[in-house]
Parts: structure tokens; sequence; C-alpha cells
């Protein structure tokens, strides 16, 4: 709400075009250094890319809007390329609900030998809210022509696509400075 404010009182002040991006629940490579076992999404991919197991105590039926990292890029790239905003606040999700125990089952699909045990009820955050949430995104849709292009399967496809890149990258930068400096 506050960086939301600032972005409007700059706007109104210098005179520029200014609109927040909401996005429901994200998940991608990178989630969980900052956020841990928030990004549970990320945690259980993460996980079964590892060959760990993950067990969430519960909350494993609590539905949620959840969004891949990448359509919410192509959702800013829209905005910014976008000639005149028509509003001036935009939620950027899949427009559908999924629970953890359907987000599990996704990652089993991908990765067959994930060890997962997810316990029921709605509040796998331990925040003591147990709601549901599904974003409109028609404002997103109509105005910026956003459509998630991604669904669990194909962004828990990327995913692993995209941290064994990463990995790729890291080891090569690793061998090259270990020939170069000899360590």
């Amino acid at each position: 709400w506050y960086g939301e404010e600032l972005g409007r009182y700059f706007a109104e002040r210098y005179g520029f075009e200014f609109a927040a991006m909401r996005s429901s629940t994200m998940y991608g490579p990178g989630k969980l250094r900052r956020h841990g076992k928030m990004g549970i999404h990320s945690l259980l991919i993460e996980n079964a890319l590892k060959g760990e197991p993950t067990r969430v105590p519960g909350g494993g039926d609590q539905m949620d809007d959840i969004i891949y990292a990448a359509d919410i890029a192509d959702a800013v790239v829209a905005a910014c390329f976008k000639d005149k905003l028509a509003h001036g606040i935009y939620n950027i999700g899949s427009g559908k609900a999924i629970s953890i125990k359907q987000f599990a089952n996704a990652v089993r699909e991908i990765f067959p030998s994930a060890i997962i045990e997810i316990g029921g009820g709605r509040n796998y955050l331990g925040s003591g809210l147990k709601r549901d949430r599904i974003f409109d995104i028609s404002f997103a849709q109509s105005d910026l022509g956003f459509k998630p292009r991604y669904d669990p399967l194909t962004a828990i496809t990327n995913y692993r696509e995209m941290v064994m890149m990463f990995e790729s990258m890291n080891r090569k930068r690793y061998l090259h400075c270990e020939r170069k400096h000899g360590g």
C-alpha cells in the first residue's frame, strides 16, 4: 500500500503515468532465498528437485490464486509498453484457485519420486487467516491483454529448467574462477 501511495504521489508531482501491479501468491526460482518456508510452492518444487522430502503440517485444503513469476513479468512488460493505462491498479494472478494438495499433485506428476506430505485444513502459513482467494484479473486481461501462459504443470517444468540452467551457469563460473585463480 505504501509503495502504491508513493508511486501515485510522484506520478502526480512529476507528471508521469503510474499503475500498481498487485500479484497473487507468486512462485518461481529464487523465491526461497527471501521468503524461506513462506514460499511453500517454490519449496515443494525445489525439494523435489533435490530429492528431499517436504512436510507441511496443515493447510493443504486452502484455496489460493497462485501465479508463476514469468507470468508476472509478462504483465509488467505489457503495462510498460501500453500507450495509455486505463486503470491505476492491476491484479495479476491466474484468476483460478488451487490448493496446496492440488499443487503438490502437479509437482508429483513432474517428479514422480517426490516425497510430499500435506496436512488438511485451510491455514498453511499458520497465520490464523482461513480464507480462500481468487484475484479478479479482468482489468489486466482487457487493458494489457494479459493471459497467464503457465499452468502448474508447465510452470513446474519451466522452473526445473531454470534451476538447472542457473546451476550449470554457476558451475561454469566456479570452474572458470578455479582455473583462473588456481583455487
